[in-house]
């Protein structure tokens, strides 16, 4: 590299040049990069840095074991593939070879060859990521078992002496939390009693991880508590055909009712046949059928396919943003902001809502009022169907 400094490079030789952080392994030029994990699609590394003919056209392409992860734009940046998520815990190391061309000989003359070759290694930076907390049923049952369990991307989980704590609130729209007294509630599987019936329901844990202790994650509240009796009604209602049974041939006369205003299928009584009132109705279907129902409604009803987190918009954004996201099912929300350290910041939605397509603004202020600092951030999404993550980027 000290030798072409001084002297222009010719046709069909174009080459990389290394830097502070390069080296040689096997007699290749390698480049090591350090990124944090959940660096989300479209997201650039830095660039190659290259030496070749003012004259040439420069192209990249990339191979090697994990090639299908990223791409590498007309600059030299390597860049997240689109449907790639860089989880540390999943993988936290990646090697790519970035080919380098002109497009000339050394004669000047059209070739298409591999001028130059490097060993490009990708290592990820785990950062502490917060637990979820999912509880099912998602309505619980007076006398039958609720469950929660807990799920963190760190891993290595060990749990406190009496981790688990059961707490109910009845002050709706906004509650106010208590701990349900007894040794009873100190497990992972709480059966709701009759004065729970009306009540929220939300599960607290403590835990240390992989990256420490002291950590403690929560449910987002349950549906309300309701009695045997309840239960049984709302299944009687969603047997259309009167066979005393909720099955596939409900479904059907459902479907042909969907999008209309008839009132035997409209469950949530909003005037209208949609995708809150089949959700209504796919409760009743054990968990087996329930794959099966979800593909035929995608094909005759076009129920989205999953639980969606959308880009946020603007982003990047300097004063506020939109964030959206799809419900394939009711039930308990929590969308949050945090930092890259896993630390909360703002907690936007924390309630139960219907299926279907939900917004939220963040002003980029946290949960004091303050507005943040210039930086990355996390949305994660919450919900019993899954956990969603984008990242947004807040600038001043």
């Amino acid at each position: 590299s000290k030798w072409l400094e001084g002297w222009p490079v010719c046709p069909g030789a174009a080459i990389f040049v290394p830097d502070g952080r390069w080296k040689w392994i096997d007699g290749k030029l390698a480049s090591a990069r350090r990124v944090e994990e959940n660096l989300p699609p479209g997201e650039t590394l830095d660039p190659v840095r290259t030496v070749s003919a003012e004259t040439a056209v420069l192209t990249f392409s990339v191979g090697g074991p994990d090639s299908a992860a990223f791409v590498i734009d007309a600059a030299g940046h390597p860049t997240v593939a689109p449907g790639t998520m860089l989880d540390y815990e999943s993988q936290s190391f990646y090697t790519l070879q970035v080919y380098l061309s002109d497009g000339l000989d050394y004669d000047g003359q059209p070739d298409p060859g591999i001028d130059d070759t490097l060993l490009v290694t990708i290592r990820l930076v785990n950062v502490e990521e917060p637990g979820t907390v999912t509880v099912k049923p998602y309505r619980p049952v007076v006398g039958k078992p609720t469950t929660a369990s807990l799920s963190d991307p760190d891993g290595k989980l060990y749990y406190s002496r009496e981790p688990w704590q059961w707490q109910w609130s009845e002050n709706l729209p906004s509650p106010e939390w208590e701990d349900i007294p007894g040794r009873r509630a100190r497990s992972e599987v709480y059966t709701p009693v009759g004065e729970d019936e009306g009540r929220l329901l939300k599960a607290r844990v403590a835990y240390r991880d992989g990256h420490g202790s002291g950590k403690s994650a929560e449910s987002i509240p349950t549906g309300l508590v309701v009695s045997v009796a309840s239960a049984d009604s709302t299944a009687a209602a969603a047997d259309f055909d009167g066979d005393g049974e909720v099955g596939f041939s409900d479904f059907f006369l459902f479907a042909e009712a969907f999008g209309g205003d008839d009132p035997r299928f409209d469950l949530d009584g909003n005037g209208v046949v949609d995708f809150s009132d089949f959700f209504l109705f796919a409760d009743h279907f054990g968990q087996r059928q329930r794959s099966k129902l979800l593909a035929m409604a995608r094909e005759m009803i076009g129920l989205p396919d999953g639980l969606q987190l959308q880009p946020n918009a603007p982003n990047p954004f300097n004063r506020g943003t939109v964030i959206s996201y799809f419900l394939l099912a009711p039930g308990p929300v929590r969308l949050e902001i945090y930092n890259t350290l896993g630390q909360p910041v703002r907690r936007l939605v924390d309630e139960f809502q219907n299926a279907g397509r939900h917004q939220v603004y963040w002003d980029a202020r946290d949960e004091r009022g303050a507005t943040v600092a210039a930086g990355v951030y996390l949305s994660r999404l919450r919900h019993p169907d899954g956990v969603k993550t984008r990242r947004l980027l807040f600038v001043k």
